[in-house]
């Protein structure tokens, strides 16, 4: 009788496995995401400046920003004309300008700051060389760690572009739970009763230089009046930037998350939802040492993922045999105690 509970139990726990492995495969092909929502129709026939800034200050973001710089100098508008901008407080030597190819490289000081002023106060660091900016047709801005992992072309030309935020994507996410800045008293606040649009991320975003430098000191300016009131927006100088990008929806090109791809495991929350690594442009990495990281990157995220949810369930399974085995012995031990006098 207790072998047929346990073979039982041992069948259901197969068939289980087997439903959610169906569930994963279903739910990934389900819902993955339509890309292209919203499209550049620009294609420029000759060669435009582009400038891209990047904040790097400490030794740990330099190495990730100069990672950045070269995948810039790789893959990044690779028929234009592009300058980097690197804010950093980091000694940048005669063996770095080596290492790059085809961009130009301009090094700006910029003070470490402590959290969160050194994401906040970036439009200001932007405001420092906004005469050097006027030379730009396009400005992008680039996260330390970020990297540019296949080639970018003119798809991303507009008056303002930025990207979908991963971790709030339409398809699964309501608007009202946006990380909108919603105190009335800060520059960036947001109502729940203005019409629903995107969250962008903070991580990419850019357009024309003219459109582009008029934000950059519009921006500059709310956050010195936040400052003023001791305000400071709830995702910094992101909500900031959502503010103005819902004031100008209708002239901004939101693409989708190719363009700004989390590493694991920082995309557990979307996974099923994001691009594979092989139709990323941009990802987004990771900054800490993730146990997770020891995961082989599969190019379909679903597969590693799925390998993942296998490991858990088995380890599940693996932890349920112990604890049969253990109540049986216990079970065993009472029956065969003597109980005569």
């Amino acid at each position: 009788m207790l072998n047929n509970i346990v073979a039982a139990k041992n069948t259901l726990a197969v068939v289980l496995a087997i439903v959610l492995l169906l569930f994963v495969f279903l739910l990934h092909w389900e819902t993955q995401v339509q890309f292209g929502d919203q499209k550049s129709t620009n294609s420029l026939q000759k060669p435009v400046r582009v400038g891209v800034m990047i904040q790097a200050t400490n030794k740990k973001y330099f190495d990730l920003g100069w990672d950045l710089t070269q995948s810039v100098d790789r893959f990044f508008l690779p028929n234009h004309n592009v300058s980097v901008f690197l804010f950093t407080d980091q000694s940048v030597t005669p063996a770095h300008y080596k290492q790059l190819k085809r961009i130009s490289l301009n090094v700006k000081y910029a003070e470490a700051q402590k959290w969160p002023f050194s994401t906040l106060l970036r439009f200001r660091l932007m405001t420092e060389i906004l005469a050097e900016l006027e030379q730009f047709d396009y400005l992008f801005w680039l996260d330390a760690d970020t990297l540019v992992t296949q080639p970018v072309y003119d798809d991303i030309f507009a008056k303002y572009v930025a990207v979908e935020h991963p971790h709030y994507m339409r398809v699964n996410t309501d608007s009202s739970d946006y990380p909108y800045e919603r105190n009335p008293e800060s520059t960036a606040y947001v109502s729940f009763a203005e019409e629903p649009w995107w969250y962008v991320c903070g991580a990419f975003w850019g357009g024309e230089g003219d459109s582009v430098r008029e934000m950059i000191v519009q921006l500059n300016a709310n956050t010195d009046a936040d400052l003023a009131k001791l305000i400071i927006a709830l995702v910094h100088d992101e909500s900031h930037l959502n503010r103005y990008l819902l004031d100008h929806r209708e002239q901004t090109l939101v693409l989708d998350t190719r363009y700004l791809r989390p590493q694991p495991p920082m995309d557990l929350d979307n996974v099923f939802r994001l691009p594979a690594y092989s139709e990323s442009r941009i990802i987004a990495r990771v900054k800490q040492k993730y146990v997770l990281m020891i995961l082989p990157l599969i190019d379909s995220d679903w597969k590693l993922t799925t390998w993942f949810i296998l490991l858990m369930v088995g380890v599940g399974y693996g932890c349920y045999k112990v604890l049969l085995k253990k109540k049986q012995q216990r079970r065993y031990k009472t029956a065969s105690v003597d109980y005569s006098v």
